[in-house]
């Protein structure tokens, strides 16, 4: 049975067609993908079917009734629900106050009742088996854990519509498993859910039916079923991509970065080294140390004890101006938190942290920036107006091409991933991919941080598992398996 149907919608922003004739339908108890690369018009369909912003032409229709939302808290009314890429969360708020927002429970007097608020949302968690203490406030949750409330709000609003944005993208396998069993359920329980997401294996887990976007254009609707991956790729980049994991050979030199017995927030001893052109993963779940380990080299945290030898001197970092100038470069795991000033250009988030080489003597030079900024934008293939355009105005992608080109600027070294192609469409991908090759042929030292294994399997070296602050394993590229590292990562006693 039809829930939602959007026919013939078109938006366009300062003169700029975003959404052109896109249409989509979707049936209850369903779960329907819509996928496309960043930038090809997928948050703006989303938000106009949340009454984020009314369509410039199109017609929307619930249950075969025309509908057109005036705003956001129209189409809750509606029965959509909806869960956000970009975290949109009140950090200073509890876990709870976060899930009943504008729902809270009233007592006599029309004042809150606390008991009855925790309450709720403790009586939620427990239907969902997800173990997050909703009296802490959430600034002291982990990005993962964090999402995760985000998924309890969103289904706690008893919709006929979900809408998923990426919704696995910072979040642990264990909770991304307790995530599909929440869709099944709903599923059972005849919801629809339009599901958004790069991560291929996700799609064929979960969907019925897939439909493509590119540049705000729709290409095509597939039953689940009927499609395979080359397939589907191919509707999505509108060409052949070729080998995605495509890795140059490499000959490691001699050791840049060695790390002895180090402490840091999340990290307990941990011990290693990383070579001139080598690519060394980092595999983990989430919470297990890795980026705590990243923020400890680039210094984001506070090393308590340990060594950090570069080129074998002893090297002090203690803040990340210092780790730029020993080269070392960090792309973070959020970039909305540390990668990114959203209010500002792209040209001005890119140079931002190199001004000293684009300028002239103590004065800035607009004219050098510009030239650098456009050579960027043409080497990372960013998607975007102008250089002056709001990066916030981006798609993840392209915000993360962003990031990524800023750190590049830097000529680092010793350059260190975190999670760089969390939602990041497959075109984009493969062109991170190819840069985190061509920098170690160049003879950089990379570590990758990854949650996906397959990127982490066909593109280092060497893999180090990091479980509970500790080097669990270290795996060369010829021994090293899904299974294996999965093993390490999640057990107490060391693998067979």
């Amino acid at each position: 049975m039809e829930i939602l149907r959007a026919e013939n919608i078109s938006k366009s922003f300062a003169g700029v067609k975003v959404l052109d004739n896109v249409r989509l339908q979707v049936e209850g108890g369903s779960v329907h993908a819509l996928m496309g690369e960043n930038g090809a018009g997928k948050s703006t369909f989303m938000n106009i079917l949340m009454g984020m912003f009314p369509p410039d032409e199109g017609s929307l229709y619930i249950r075969g009734k025309e509908v057109r939302f005036a705003g956001a808290r129209d189409a809750i009314r509606h029965g959509l629900s909806m869960i956000h890429q970009e975290l949109l969360v009140f950090p200073e708020l509890t876990v709870a106050e976060n899930i009943l927002m504008r729902r809270e429970p009233l007592a006599r007097g029309g004042w809150i009742s606390r008991s009855r608020l925790y309450g709720q949302a403790a009586e939620l968690m427990k239907q969902l088996e997800i173990t997050i203490p909703v009296h802490e406030k959430m600034k002291n949750l982990s990005i993962g854990a964090m999402q995760m409330v985000e998924i309890v709000k969103a289904v706690s609003n008893q919709a006929s519509v979900f809408i998923m944005d990426e919704p696995t993208s910072a979040i642990s396998q264990r909770e991304t498993a307790i995530l599909f069993r929440i869709i099944d359920a709903l599923k059972q329980q005849g919801k629809a859910i339009i599901y958004i997401s790069h991560k291929m294996d996700e799609i064929f887990r979960v969907a019925d039916a897939v439909t493509v976007l590119r540049d705000g254009k729709y290409i095509a609707t597939r039953e689940k079923d009927a499609l395979d991956m080359q397939e589907l790729i191919t509707l999505i980049v509108g060409r052949e991509l070729g080998n995605l994991y495509r890795k140059e050979e490499t000959h490691p030199g001699d050791v840049l970065l060695e790390v002895k017995g180090l402490h840091a927030a999340g990290a307990r001893g941990v011990s290693f080294a990383v070579r001139k052109g080598e690519v060394m993963g980092i595999a983990g779940l989430m919470g297990s140390g890795r980026t705590s380990i990243a923020h400890a080299i680039a210094g984001m945290e506070k090393i308590t004890s340990g060594e950090l030898l570069l080129n074998g001197l002893p090297a002090r970092i203690d803040s990340p101006g210092a780790a730029k100038k020993q080269g070392i470069g960090l792309v973070t795991e959020d970039r909305k938190q540390w990668g990114l000033i959203p209010e500002a250009s792209v040209k001005h988030n890119m140079v931002l942290s190199s001004l000293k080489k684009h300028s002239r003597s103590m004065l800035l030079d607009p004219a050098r920036e510009n030239a650098v900024a456009d050579r960027e934008i043409e080497r990372f293939r960013i998607r975007a107006s102008s250089r002056n355009q709001a990066v916030k105005s981006l798609s993840g992608g392209n915000q993360q091409k962003v990031v990524l080109s800023g750190m590049h600027l830097n000529s680092p070294g010793l350059i260190i991933l975190d999670e760089p192609t969390r939602g990041v469409d497959i075109g984009a991908k493969q062109e991170i991919y190819q840069y985190i090759s061509s920098q170690a042929a160049l003879g950089k030292a990379v570590i990758l941080i990854s949650s996906e294994l397959p990127e982490i399997l066909a593109l280092s070296d060497r893999i180090l598992v990091i479980r509970e602050g500790r080097v669990k394993a270290e795996l060369g590229r010829e021994e090293a398996s899904q299974e294996l590292i999965m093993k390490y990562a999640m057990t107490h006693e060391p693998a067979n």
